[in-house]
């Protein structure tokens, strides 16, 4: 290092620290303390590192800015950006035609438009970004495995949950522990049958958008379904109150198909952009679907059922808060009025229906099993409270002959309830 003229080195000895004797070393410029920096456009030699986003806005091409880099004032981290560009949700329904028909619903009516376009306000944060990606990706996955390797690989996913006794699984079990007696180990045996009979149901919705109208109809058992068509020969609409059972997806698209055009109701899922997906995927197989709590979607539903139509309701979970006591295996609950509510207004039959699968996957099929249709009591204070529990014992007969086709994974009965829970303020009278 001496041998070399006019160069000396500092401390650390690298050959950053070199500098030659007498050469004025520029000072860097300190940045401005109110973020000023990152206002100013940048120059010509940085313009490869700065491009236009699909959204319209800046976005860095090869590395990110430094985190103590400046940005505009009055912004917060992580708050500014809007959300990324995310494909359509009728792109992801690839034919959820059902039929390859070329993109229109089963029963040729246009989808209506709804709700916020995906990547706009309906992606607001990390977690539903995640959320949407998690599921497009495995909704576009799962199309295109090999058909036996898809239901393999959700039974895999179903037994590696169970083992671990996921949260979700665990509820499963306790919402099992009602139905009926059962050993501690029968209990797990039946849970670990319902965490793979629900994986079953995600691996289905996730395909039926490549099945043929055949598919859909051939394998398709429906007992005592001539309670549905004679209602529907009368010129009446039937109201359907049904539990989360097997793949109610599947009937509906069996319903649709057969003559009965049906409308219902969805939960609002976050992020919205995921929600407008499964709308749009339920609208092309044949259904209108109103969002829950939306305006006016009891008269909607009523000028449907005036029509001759058809409205299938879930109906043994409250989400109002709001929802009528009855009891459930002996156990209290409350489960939604609307069901019985529309029936009451319009005077449309109610007539409950249960679920099942049968046979294995991928050559499984679906039974559907109308029950004895409900009449109004006499007593007209009572109506609505005796015909929601007769549905509720309509429930009980389907789930006892096939509870591991219930798929229940939230709390349902009053004693699992937070105490803070404003369902348990008036518990069933025992």
């Amino acid at each position: 290092m001496g041998r070399v003229p006019r160069l000396h080195a500092g401390p650390v000895r690298r050959r950053r620290d070199l500098r030659r004797a007498g050469d004025v070393v520029r000072r860097r410029r300190r940045r401005p303390a109110h973020g000023g920096a990152a206002d100013r456009v940048p120059d010509a030699g940085r313009r490869r590192l700065v491009r236009e986003g699909a959204g319209g806005e800046p976005g860095l091409h090869r590395r990110r800015r430094h985190r103590r880099a400046g940005r505009p004032a009055g912004r917060r981290p992580r708050h500014h950006r809007t959300g990324r560009a995310v494909r359509p949700a009728g792109g992801g329904a690839r034919g959820a035609v059902v039929a390859a028909g070329g993109g229109q619903r089963v029963d040729g009516v246009a989808p209506r438009p709804h709700g916020v376009a995906a990547g706009g306000a309906g992606v607001s944060t990390f977690s539903d970004r995640r959320q949407l990606w998690l599921y497009s990706t495995g909704w576009s996955a799962v199309q295109h495995m090999p058909e036996k390797a898809a239901y393999r690989s959700f039974r895999t996913i179903a037994d590696f949950f169970w083992r671990r006794r996921s949260r979700y699984v665990r509820r499963l079990e306790q919402n099992y522990a009602r139905v009926d007696k059962y050993s501690p180990d029968e209990l797990r045996e039946l849970t670990r049958l319902g965490a793979r009979s629900y994986m079953r149901y995600w691996c289905d919705a996730f395909r039926m958008s490549e099945w043929s109208h055949e598919r859909i109809l051939d394998r398709v058992r429906v007992v005592d379904e001539y309670r549905l068509r004679d209602a529907l020969a009368a010129g009446r609409g039937v109201v359907v109150p049904l539990p989360h059972m097997a793949n109610w997806d599947w009937a509906g698209a069996w319903a649709c198909l057969t003559g009965a055009p049906l409308a219902t109701v969805a939960e609002r899922l976050r992020p919205e952009a995921l929600y407008e997906r499964f709308v749009t995927y339920r609208e092309a197989l044949g259904m209108t679907v109103h969002p829950l709590g939306g305006d006016g979607v009891m008269s909607a539903l009523a000028e449907h059922l005036n029509r001759g139509g058809l409205v299938c309701l879930p109906a043994e979970r409250d989400l109002s808060k709001r929802g009528v006591p009855v009891t459930l295996f002996g156990e209290p609950t409350r489960m939604p009025a609307g069901s019985a509510m529309l029936s009451l207004r319009t005077g449309a039959p109610l007539i409950p229906v249960t679920l099942s699968y049968e046979g294995r996957e991928p050559d499984h099929g679906l039974v559907i099993r109308f029950h004895e249709p409900i009449q109004p009591p006499e007593e007209r204070g009572e109506r609505l409270a005796t015909m929601t529990q007769r549905i509720a014992d309509a429930f009980e007969t389907g789930i006892r002959a096939n509870p591991e086709d219930w798929h229940m994974t939230q709390r349902l009965f009053l004693a699992d309830l937070d105490p803070s829970d404003p369902r348990r303020a008036h518990p069933v009278p025992s």
